[in-house]
């Protein structure tokens, strides 16, 4: 459900630029955007401790993504916007507007909230947000040069690549430390290699949702399609586990109140930005909400299993933070447009 890091970190106008240094201090909307993005690894957290509680990660993800769009659909359907945007819905659907297979955005943030919630006790919080922002940016990078994104074709510069080169290494240093918690999870190597998929899927997802979002003409409409799919996606996945007797298929207690708190924190999350762009410019609301993300996991990692947390992964949090800010620069063209 979080907005893509190419949205929240492009380049602000020369205009826009201005109006912010001449107005208030950005420092109390900017600390605000970090204690946003600590929220996702928070999200992370509940989810899999409501997945211990219940005795299935998959149910404790359907509580969450279900809050989520009943939250969501209930908000759409009281504005004339959300309305609308929901009997567009329908024309959008017979004609075709967008591919269908846009519906997959939903079905990789069934998939993102799972595997958050496994690292929480395999390679942690801060390795899986590491990975996350790495993988996502890189291949942000990729769609940006092939134009599947809404903006169409962007250039490559000399920041991102040095960007691209940093997070990459950064990867590499925080994920060295998986090596001392694979003792402990046989699991550990198999979420580490699947945070990494899911991180550079992520950046498919929030293109196919631009899309989504210009047909729609609401992000809150089509955030709750995403969270609609996703639980589909996830009560499929129950059914075809329950049928083969897996025991992960079934929930062995119902939730607590505190576990469907979950979801809301996501959709505080993409509210937050979408709120503080035009305060703060996409710039720093994006530099905000991904350090307090990579930040707020390294201390959560801290408080759930200090005894694991290496060196190595707070190095890769420093490096990561620092790739995104450089990434974040006005930059200048690597590869001209032909």
């Amino acid at each position: 459900m979080s907005k893509s890091l190419e949205e929240t970190t492009g380049a602000t106008s020369p205009r826009a630029s201005r109006a912010t240094s001449q107005g208030p201090s950005p420092a109390l909307p900017l600390a605000f955007a970090a204690f946003a993005g600590a929220l996702m690894p928070v999200q992370g957290l509940i989810v899999g401790r409501a997945g211990t509680h219940m005795g299935s990660v998959l149910w404790a993800a359907v509580v969450s993504l279900g809050t989520a769009f009943v939250l969501l659909l209930v908000t759409s359907l009281f504005t004339a916007k959300g309305r609308q945007a929901w009997a567009r819905g329908v024309t959008i659907w017979k004609e075709r507007t967008i591919p269908r297979y846009f519906l997959l955005a939903g079905v990789i943030g069934a998939c993102y909230l799972m595997i958050m919630a496994a690292a929480l006790d395999t390679i942690g919080l801060a390795i899986f947000a590491v990975c996350i922002v790495a993988m996502r940016t890189i291949s942000s990078m990729v769609i940006d040069i092939k134009g599947f994104s809404p903006a169409g074709k962007q250039p490559l510069t000399r920041q991102r690549a040095l960007s691209a080169a940093l997070l990459l290494v950064g990867a590499v240093v925080a994920s060295s430390g998986a090596g001392a918690r694979a003792e402990n999870s046989p699991m550990t190597w198999v979420v580490l290699v699947l945070s990494a998929i899911i991180g550079a899927l992520l950046s498919v997802q929030q293109s196919m949702n631009g899309h989504a979002g210009k047909a729609y003409k609401s992000t809150t409409t089509v955030t709750a399609i995403n969270n609609l799919v996703a639980v589909v996606t996830l009560l499929i996945i129950g059914v075809i586990l329950a049928l083969l007797h897996v025991p992960a298929a079934f929930a062995q207690q119902p939730p607590e109140w505190w576990h469907f708190l979950a979801g809301p924190l996501g959709i505080l999350f993409v509210t937050t930005g979408i709120t503080l762009v035009p305060i703060l410019g996409s710039l720093l609301t994006g530099i905000g909400l991904v350090t307090g993300q990579l930040v707020g996991s390294l201390l959560l990692d801290y408080l759930v299993a200090p005894e694991h947390v290496q060196v190595t992964e707070v190095l890769g949090v420093a490096i990561t933070v620092l790739a995104i800010i450089v990434a974040s620069l006005p930059t200048q063209r690597f590869i001209k447009r032909r």
